[in-house]
């Protein structure tokens, strides 16, 4: 099932998930939500597949490359 997600900002700048990915997987996948996070308000689950961040494809992405764009964002 496919679901688009709006995370907004935690208090304290993180979004509450963790992203993992491996050489083989072509996007990252949620692997933590931190409890009572902007993520799991969102509905985020762990093993959720992440296919875009604002409109732009992440495959192939590493995950600080997707992490320095979040935080670009929020800056």
């Amino acid at each position: 099932m496919l679901k688009i997600c709006k995370i907004n900002a935690c208090p304290n700048g993180t979004l509450g998930l963790h992203l993992s990915r491996a050489p083989w997987d072509p996007y990252p996948w949620v692997s933590g939500i931190q409890e009572s996070s902007s993520a799991e308000e969102a509905g985020m689950r762990v093993g959720d597949t992440v296919l875009e961040f604002n409109g732009n494809d992440v495959l192939g992405q590493k995950i600080f490359e997707i992490a320095s764009r979040i935080r670009e964002h929020w800056q």
